[in-house]
């Protein structure tokens, strides 16, 4: 992947198709990450 931070030329550089595929990408991730936090907390709770 990219190594640079976000920018707008980055962004501007980039098709709206791969950045819209890019975006659902790392929502995918977070929401991923997100779950595996919570089930790691509930099983260390538990």
């Amino acid at each position: 992947m990219v190594r640079r931070r976000r920018s707008p030329m980055w962004i501007t550089r980039m098709s709206p198709c791969k950045l819209k595929s890019l975006v659902r990408k790392t929502k995918r991730r977070r929401r991923n990450i997100l779950r595996n936090k919570t089930f790691t907390r509930e099983g260390k709770v538990l």
